[in-house]
């Protein structure tokens, strides 16, 4: 499991970053030897793209908005609905 590290634009809130539903945004990771070979790709389609962080440490940071272990996220994400039954 990888985390990443993300530092995204202050245009939008950081609920709106997260859970939007919009079509005009995707993340796609690029390995560091592809990148120039990936914007080559993008420009030639005319398609803006920008990096907002990078994968491969053991936690998920975004901006100042949370940073929390892959664990823990893990954790959360399969005990949930244990949890919140329980009481």
């Amino acid at each position: 499991q990888l985390g990443a590290q993300i530092e995204l634009p202050d245009s939008l809130s950081p609920q709106a970053w997260m859970f939007s539903e919009s079509h005009g945004r995707y993340i796609i990771s690029v390995k560091p030897e592809n990148q120039k070979e990936f914007e080559q790709v993008i420009s030639r389609h005319q398609v803006s793209c920008q990096q907002i962080g990078t994968v491969g440490c053991n936690l998920v940071k975004m901006n100042d908005w949370f940073n929390l272990s892959v664990d823990k996220l893990d954790e959360l994400y399969y005990n949930i609905l244990d949890e919140a039954m329980e009481g």
